[in-house]
């Protein structure tokens, strides 16, 4: 099992995908904000054949804070 995350720079109200590399399958995936961060969505999506996870959180009293998106993966 392997995880992909990137940062997010807030205010993040747009949400983020991830995608497993190649050969590899979703099995879930996540999402962190500091503080006053609040999770707007965090789901599966499929865009354009591929499975990805999304997803979107806003941090209202931090603009400069930094949210982490995972996407947990398997082969």
């Amino acid at each position: 099992m392997d995880s992909t995350s990137e940062p997010s720079h807030p205010p993040n109200s747009a949400p983020r995908s991830l995608a497993c590399p190649s050969g590899k399958t979703l099995l879930g995936g996540g999402v962190a904000g500091y503080n006053t961060g609040v999770v707007t969505s965090s789901r599966p999506e499929i865009v354009s054949g591929v499975v990805r996870w999304t997803a979107g959180v806003r941090e209202p009293s931090r603009p400069n804070a930094i949210s982490s998106l995972t996407a947990t993966c398997a082969s």
